[in-house]
């Protein structure tokens, strides 16, 4: 991301402005200096899933939020310095239940996954 945001700043696309955010702590915000061609790339259904995230998350300090991203499975699995995966926006804290036990172990069956 660092190259990018600093190609858009020498070509003026992108400024970067601090701003004292909740906890008493200096954010670096990125400032778009041209107008988005949001229709082009994002569906409305993808703008609104952006708004309510930003909406939900707005109130929260930068160690609340901090804390709320490290719950994710991505963090806990990654090792510091990894890029995480944006598939691990999947992988789910809670414990299976036994229904989904059982058709895990269902298809790990069918496809010759199991030990034996």
């Amino acid at each position: 991301m660092k190259p990018v945001m600093e190609a858009m700043i020498d070509d003026r696309q992108l400024a970067i402005q601090q701003v004292r955010v909740l906890g008493g702590y200096i954010a670096k915000k990125p400032i778009n200096l041209r107008s988005p061609d949001i229709d082009k790339h994002f569906s409305a259904d993808a703008i609104a899933t952006v708004d309510h995230v930003i909406d939900s998350l707005e109130k929260l300090t930068t160690t609340d939020t901090s804390r709320f991203s490290h719950s994710w499975g991505g963090w806990k699995y990654a090792h510091d310095g990894e890029t995480i995966p944006y598939e691990s926006v999947f992988i789910d804290n809670e414990p299976l239940t036994s229904e989904e036990r059982a058709r895990g172990l269902e298809v790990a069956g069918k496809y010759g996954l199991l030990d034996t």
